[in-house]
């Protein structure tokens, strides 16, 4: 079949988007020489992390037409509908109507489109239903907008990717999509974690860090974060006579002034270090080094950071949202985000040695459960039984 790979999450900085979609496409790449499908990716830029062979193929689209659903929407009728009949053709449309794929595959939902062939698209979460009083889901339309997307491009999709059973759930009930439409393909290990060696080493000089001193949280600044919890943790810590540090790395989404200022009126500025953007040498002394991740996300299903610090030795303490026992099993201790009273004893468990080593042991071993590998040939599943269908028309 000719496959086309929609990417056009295209910025390192922007997180875990840019992440899952990196390695994706290099497993599916890999994949396909033997699955015999051809592949095009459809993306703004040349992507020079992949590997160019037969049957691979880049389409460039134009960057300035590469923009979201929302900010595509530019009048009434498209507000409502997505894109009507009269609606001029999108970029992508154009390139589909030249290259003419059999499928698409969105991996980013929020660049999906109600496109002229069958799609597949990717949900990573539906927590503006789930938690909707976020200000970076209750905002500026946010709510709306996703809904609109959601409910535009789930009805019509061949197939739906959810990470776990929890996923599965959501899309179901939220949307009425039937479960035989739904894939559940849990997120992968990011390649470089497992592959990785010390990292850069500097990093601990540039922050004034010490093995082991310090919890790390690479998460963008949202509020669902809750980079407040670490806050607490950190003056309860103090305030027992521990000198803990936490290390805040990502990039600010409207919330890191308030976590700054926080800080500042709990006495504890001195122990917090707003790392901003890191490259991925740095994040790997950062994960190797760290006393553990506290990753203290209010959004599930899954998260990619848990799963790179099983990779790098680094043991995890994760909140209990809903789905992520499922991803982490027992490879990570357990905190209710709304108390971090729990946190704290966690991490005082986790100062035991014995403790500390199997949970390192057992992350280890859990992240090699998650290939990328594996995503491709279950991806290649579904093409192959979508294969059967798409043969009735030409």
């Amino acid at each position: 079949m000719k496959i086309g790979i929609h990417f056009f999450t295209t910025g390192a900085d922007i997180g875990g988007g840019f992440t899952f979609g990196e390695q994706i496409i290099k497993a599916i790449s890999q994949c396909s020489a033997a699955k015999k499908h051809e592949i095009l990716i459809f993306t703004p830029i040349s992507l020079s992390f992949v590997q160019k062979h037969e049957g691979f193929q880049e389409v460039i689209i134009p960057q300035e037409e590469a923009t979201p659903f929302p900010t595509r929407v530019k009048n009434f009728t498209l507000r409502r509908l997505g894109r009507s009949v009269s609606s001029p053709l999108s970029a992508l449309q154009k390139k589909i109507q030249e290259e003419n794929p059999d499928i698409i595959y969105f991996i980013d939902p929020f660049y999906a489109e109600n496109v002229d062939v069958p799609y597949i698209v990717t949900v990573w979460d539906l927590q503006h239903r789930l938690q909707p009083f976020f200000p970076e889901v209750r905002i500026l339309n946010t709510w709306e907008n996703r809904e609109r997307m959601f409910s535009n491009v789930l009805g019509k999709a061949a197939y739906i990717i959810a990470c776990n059973e929890t996923g599965k759930n959501e899309v179901m009930n939220f949307y009425g999509i039937p479960s035989e439409r739904i894939a559940m393909l849990p997120h992968p290990t990011p390649s470089f974690a497992l592959e990785a060696g010390d990292g850069d080493l500097t990093v601990l000089q540039k922050f004034n860090l010490r093995y082991q001193e310090y919890l790390f949280y690479p998460a963008q600044f949202w509020a669902h974060k809750n980079h407040i919890a670490i806050l607490d943790v950190i003056a309860s810590l103090r305030a027992q006579g521990l000198q803990m540090k936490a290390v805040f790395s990502g990039s600010d989404k409207g919330n890191k002034d308030y976590i700054m200022q926080t800080a500042e009126l709990m006495g504890i500025s001195d122990q917090i270090v707003f790392a901003g953007f890191v490259d991925r040498e740095e994040l790997i002394a950062l994960y190797r080094n760290a006393f553990a991740l506290s990753y203290a996300s209010f959004f599930g299903p899954e998260n990619l950071p848990p799963l790179e610090a099983f990779a790098l030795g680094c043991p995890v303490i994760a909140s209990d949202a809903n789905g992520v026992r499922e991803q982490l099993g027992d490879a990570a201790l357990y905190f209710n985000p709304k108390k971090p009273e729990e946190l704290v004893n966690q991490i005082l468990a986790l100062s035991n040695v014995d403790v500390r080593n199997a949970m390192i042991e057992k992350g280890k071993i859990r992240c090699q459960t998650r290939r990328v590998e594996d995503f491709a040939l279950g991806f290649f599943d579904i093409i192959d039984s979508f294969s059967a269908i798409k043969r009735t028309w030409k």
